[in-house]
């Protein structure tokens, strides 16, 4: 299998700030704070709702 790394990206969902690096053959992957994914946009939250 064949992953892009071009179109790749790394968003992290964590109530506590992880730190993250991901890497595919020796590149590292955009970290980013939302996508779109089969039309909708995911969004990283950083709060908690009550």
């Amino acid at each position: 299998m064949e992953v892009s790394t071009e179109k790749s990206k790394n968003i992290v969902n964590s109530l506590n700030y992880a730190r993250t690096v991901i890497t595919i053959n020796d590149e590292k992957l955009v970290k980013v704070t939302s996508f779109h994914y089969l039309g909708a946009t995911c969004v990283l939250s950083v709060g908690v709702n009550k």
